[in-house]
């Protein structure tokens, strides 16, 4: 329930923080989009899959790890962006945008690694 509780918790919150209003146009948050997503979504999963095949994991063990690396950040980036006074609604954009994203990066990488 505490695990369920949170996932909800930090979901509501990301909907609180989520302002564009204060992004002036998506060439401000383009280049953070890109490289995040680069990063999280697509070089991880990637790296996972090499990491995998050197150290023979089975099939499934290399799935798991490949879709536990491709899904997108963490959820509460935004509330310790804004704890630390740092830009959260930025912060909120990007977790969106990757959540959304996460319906065709995942199923892609899995395609293209043949998983």
């Amino acid at each position: 329930m505490v695990d369920g509780g949170l996932t909800l918790l930090a979901c509501l919150i990301l909907g609180i923080q989520l302002r564009f209003d204060s992004i002036k146009s998506i060439r401000d948050i383009l280049p953070l989009v890109v490289v995040c997503m680069g990063i999280t979504m697509v070089l991880a999963p990637w790296l996972a899959y090499v990491q995998a095949s050197l150290f023979l994991l089975s099939p499934k063990q290399m799935q798991i790890l490949v879709l536990i690396s491709s899904l997108p950040s963490a959820m509460l980036g935004p509330v310790f962006a804004t704890r630390f006074k740092c830009r959260g609604d930025i912060v909120a954009a990007l977790a969106v945008i990757s959540m959304l994203f996460s319906v065709l990066v995942v199923p892609l990488t899995f395609s293209l690694l043949r998983l």
